[in-house]
């Protein structure tokens, strides 16, 4: 990454991307963001904001000009965007392109063996991010009323006893069955609600099948040099 000054952020303004940019302003690495031209998001006036329209090559190629990495972090149906960021990083000459694709493992070599990238890009597997999975209920945990609902009995009752010791008190526990988890989100999007997508992450990958397990991958927090994060001080900060 040494050789990358420039970092061009699309989706700064969303749940990933707050994050994401606060890490960059306090790196040494140039950071500029790209919005769609009638977007109202507010961002520090340090930082160069490019407007463009989305269904437009040459118009975002402008703002990629220069730019040496691209990183996507648009979420739902506008990660259907992608293939003209893709488009116009290409023709901007960016030198690498990270898809808003976090989360699951989702290369298979068999067919990147057939379709040879044309950008060097990076996929980020980090399975679900924990803080805001427990704030917005992915994980099935409502702060709120203080109740959480288990798929298949699933794992999550480690996070839940976790959450009792510092709350200091019990949690209603509500059960749900992955199938019920699955059917329910693909009634979802039969019916337009594009929200049932998250129904259907939630049913793979914390139920029986445990989808979201890609340990078996590796990880590469010793490589990196990251800290191992303390569960109970994470919630602590929540609650």
């Amino acid at each position: 990454m040494a050789l990358f000054k420039n970092v061009l952020l699309i989706g700064a303004g969303g749940n990933l991307g707050v994050p994401v940019l606060k890490a960059f302003l306090a790196s040494p690495y140039k950071v500029g963001i790209l919005t769609r031209k009638e977007s109202t998001s507010t961002f520090p006036k340090c930082v160069p904001v490019f407007k463009a329209d989305y269904t437009d090559v040459s118009s975002i190629k402008l703002a990629m000009e220069s730019q040496d990495v691209v990183i996507s972090m648009v979420g739902g149906i506008a990660a259907g965007d992608q293939q003209v960021f893709i488009d116009a990083a290409l023709a901007a000459g960016v030198k690498r392109f990270l898809p808003s694709e976090f989360g699951p493992y989702s290369r298979n070599p068999e067919f990147a063996a057939l379709n040879p990238p044309l950008i060097s890009w990076s996929s980020l597997v980090t399975g679900a991010f924990f803080d805001w999975a427990m704030k917005v209920g992915f994980f099935g945990f409502d702060l709120a009323s203080k109740t959480v609902t288990l798929i298949d009995g699933g794992t999550s009752k480690d996070i839940l006893d976790v959450v009792e010791k510092v709350d200091g008190q019990k949690w209603t526990v509500r059960h749900v069955t992955s199938e019920e988890v699955i059917y329910n989100g693909k009634r979802r999007l039969a019916a337009g609600d594009f929200a049932g997508i998250m129904d259907l992450t939630r049913g793979g990958a914390f139920g029986k099948r445990a989808l979201g397990d890609e340990s078996s991958h590796g990880f590469w927090n010793d490589e990196l040099g990251l800290p191992k994060e303390d569960i109970e001080q994470t919630i602590r900060n929540m609650l």
